[in-house]
């Protein structure tokens, strides 16, 4: 294990349970921080930092910036530089990219009802993919962001069918005022779920997969459903069987062609397919790093 879960709380009320990490007593032993710590939130926002810097379009713009500074120095390879980001520019704005990008990434097929049966899993577990924070039409409330909606409107099928209590995981983003886990918790409540566990510390898929298994694992859960995007799921699913969950995963949010993804259009350059093709590259560069890191 990676990292460590110092204690557990566990409140009941009737037969529903909520568990409760302590974020300030959890130790990531690869760092030596405690989780929730300023040096911790230091080291993450560092790795976000250089992650961006890497992929575009900060890579872009970084690159653009060296091209200026050797202008009047080497004016062969600044033009050099300035073609290159304008043809990756190009080819990353076309939907031909952006398809293949996101459909390599898309490799766990959806879920058949039939394995589901087969499997018996004791638990569903959700993956947060954002919050959007101070919502003004919630009242400023800090509420699941499109990604997460659309996992938790799968979990939310597949615990009508299957009755399964259902694990939200995400820790505090931008600013600690509500988690993720929270956030998702409260919808599902809203929806009419009152079985639901909170694992409220995680700030990447890997501490996703770890604190649930620390939280749960104790109280008999092993067997999980795992919801999460369609782009998500091979790495989540990696992380949650290496922290020791047996996992099924259900992927949800496949992609599907538009209706402008035709012929000549699939070489009509779009800020939408732009937004895709950053967010595969980023996807698989997370699933590389996992791979090297844990």
């Amino acid at each position: 294990m990676m990292f460590l879960l110092n204690l557990v709380s566990r409140s009941c009320l009737g037969d529903i349970c909520d568990l409760h990490q302590q974020p300030q007593l959890l130790l990531d032993r690869t760092t030596g921080f405690k989780v929730g710590s300023s040096a911790h939130d230091g080291l993450y926002m560092l790795s976000h930092l250089i992650r961006e810097l890497i992929l575009p379009p900060g890579s872009l713009i970084l690159l653009l910036v060296i091209a200026a500074g050797l202008l009047n120095r080497r004016p062969d390879w600044s033009r050099r530089i300035v073609l290159f980001v304008i043809a990756t520019l190009y080819l990353l704005s076309i939907p031909l990219t952006s398809k293949r990008l996101t459909s390599s990434l898309q490799s766990v097929p959806a879920l058949e009802m039939g394995t589901l049966v087969e499997f018996k899993p004791d638990l569903i577990v959700v993956p947060g993919a954002g919050v959007r924070y101070d919502a003004p039409e919630f009242g400023g409330l800090t509420v699941p962001a499109s990604g997460s909606t659309q996992r938790l409107y799968y979990a939310a099928y597949l615990a009508r069918k299957s009755k399964l209590p259902i694990l939200v995981s995400g820790g505090y983003g931008d600013k600690p005022t509500q988690s993720e886990a929270h956030a998702m918790a409260t919808t599902l409540r809203d929806w009419g779920f009152q079985e639901i566990i909170e694992e409220s510390a995680s700030k990447n898929t890997m501490e996703n997969a770890v604190f649930s298994f620390d939280l749960v694992h104790s109280e008999g859960y092993k067997k999980i459903l795992l919801v999460t995007s369609a782009n998500h799921a091979e790495r989540a699913e990696w992380a949650f069987r290496k922290a020791g969950f047996q996992v099924l995963s259900a992927p949800t949010g496949f992609r599907s062609d538009g209706p402008w993804e035709k012929g000549i259009l699939n070489l009509v350059p779009t800020h939408g397919h732009f937004n895709e093709s950053a967010a595969a590259l980023r996807a698989h560069l997370s699933g590389l790093w996992y791979k090297l890191r844990y």
